[in-house]
């Protein structure tokens, strides 16, 4: 039921506030490929909405249980938990957790597999969330950076007053 309703935007709030995310999350990994699929689906649904993200991460949908289905024998459940990913790497820090629990080199070994051929939609959402999760690394490269170089010019002024105030 609950798959059925995430896929109607207007309930998607309801389900998020009300507490379904714990259940769907569980359901990645229950034992079944039904439960698999309605699980995958139903957190994909939801995932296309910025303001649910930070929840979904915080409920640890990020992880080894998504990852195994990105890697699914069943096409409609490699291509939601693949639509998960892609969604959830939209936002920096959704892309940059993904990379921390091993995200990228799933993306990218579903993107570049032969048999992901006979599945475009699972390899394009694959791609373009390697390619938020990279874009994100950049930005915090070139963030760390910035601050880097703002506390070294901090230290320099700071070594520059000090030898001011002894002269």
């Amino acid at each position: 039921i609950l798959c059925r309703w995430s896929e109607v935007i207007p309930y998607h709030a309801e389900l998020v506030l009300g507490g379904a995310l714990k259940p769907l999350v569980i359901s990645l990994q229950y034992p079944s490929p039904l439960a698999h699929f309605y699980g995958a689906r139903a957190i994909a649904c939801l995932s296309i909405h910025r303001q649910f993200r930070k929840s979904l991460i915080e409920e640890q949908v990020i992880g080894a249980p998504l990852f195994a289905l990105m890697r699914s024998r069943w096409p409609r459940v490699r291509r939601s938990a693949c639509r998960i990913a892609c969604n959830l790497s939209r936002e920096a820090s959704g892309a940059l957790e993904l990379m921390r629990s091993g995200g990228m080199s799933v993306g990218m070994s579903i993107a570049r597999a032969q048999s992901s051929k006979s599945d475009p939609l699972s390899m394009a959402y694959a791609e373009k969330a390697v390619a938020n999760m990279y874009q994100a690394w950049q930005l915090e490269e070139q963030t760390s950076e910035q601050e880097k170089e703002s506390i070294r010019l901090l230290q320099v002024d700071a070594c520059g007053e000090d030898e001011e105030r002894l002269a």
